[in-house]
Order: C-alpha cells, then sequence, then structure tokens
C-alpha cells in the first residue's frame, strides 16, 4: 500500500454484503502484504452467516503487515 483507503463505499458492494474477502477455500491468500504502516477505513463486510470473513479470508504460508483496518464487520464464527 502506498496510501491510506478511504473504503467507506463498500457499504453498496454486492448487494449490500460489502467487501468481499482476499481469499477463501478454494483459493487461499498465499502473498505478502505489507501495508506500509497506512490504513484502511471504512470497510463493511455484512455476511452474517458466512465464516471467514475480514480484509483477508484465509490465508496459508502468507505474510500481512503493517496495516491498520477499521470495519463494521458481520460474519459467522
Amino acid at each position: 500500500m502506498d496510501n491510506d483507503i478511504d473504503a467507506s463505499d463498500t457499504v453498496n458492494w454486492n448487494g449490500g454484503e460489502g467487501f468481499l474477502p482476499i481469499g477463501d477455500l478454494s483459493n487461499y491468500f498465499a502473498g505478502n502484504f505489507d501495508g506500509k504502516n497506512h490504513k484502511i477505513t471504512g470497510l463493511y463486510i455484512n455476511r452474517p452467516s458466512t465464516d471467514n470473513q475480514g480484509l483477508f479470508g484465509l490465508i496459508n504460508n502468507a505474510t500481512i503487515q503493517n496495516v491498520e483496518v477499521e470495519c463494521n464487520l458481520t460474519g459467522d464464527t
């Protein structure tokens, strides 16, 4: 990341479900993500009956560092 990100428009995405997490059961995130001390604000996810919700859903052998995420998240377990 080279800048902070205002993700508040994600409230309007995917029929009200918001952001679709990076990585799922069929395609884990397996890379490196460096936020370079930047922030993502306003991230919205509303999937109350779905597991593994967040900026990243499922990861495997991944590195996620130096990022702050402020979100409104509803998910299962």
